[in-house]
């Protein structure tokens, strides 16, 4: 998995989010600088709100989504990546 002399994955650990929701921008979290260096190696779905990520220094794999809701109050939009096993990124480049 994560190799430990890899900057990106050390400070990604296995799962990262962030998450603004509503109008309260103080309250907002966002994606590490790590997270937003991960390369889309394929889009999961046609809007590619789901998409296998992989790091560029070492090369582990990741699944990104992002979610958006509308609210009246304030929409709420979440994004987050996890860390892949060698198995579940093979499952995923496999598929059409």
């Amino acid at each position: 998995m994560a190799d430990s002399k890899c900057s990106t994955c050390s400070e990604l650990g296995g799962y990262a989010s962030g998450l603004q929701k509503g109008q309260d921008e103080s309250s907002y979290t966002y994606l590490s600088e790590a997270a937003r260096s991960l390369r889309m190696v394929k889009k999961l779905n046609k809007s590619g709100s789901r998409t296998l990520d992989q790091c560029p220094e070492c090369g582990d794999y990741f699944y990104y989504e992002s979610t958006y809701e509308y609210l009246v109050t304030g929409s709420e939009d979440c994004q987050s990546v996890k860390r892949l096993s060698a198995e579940e990124a093979a499952e995923y480049l496999a598929q059409p």
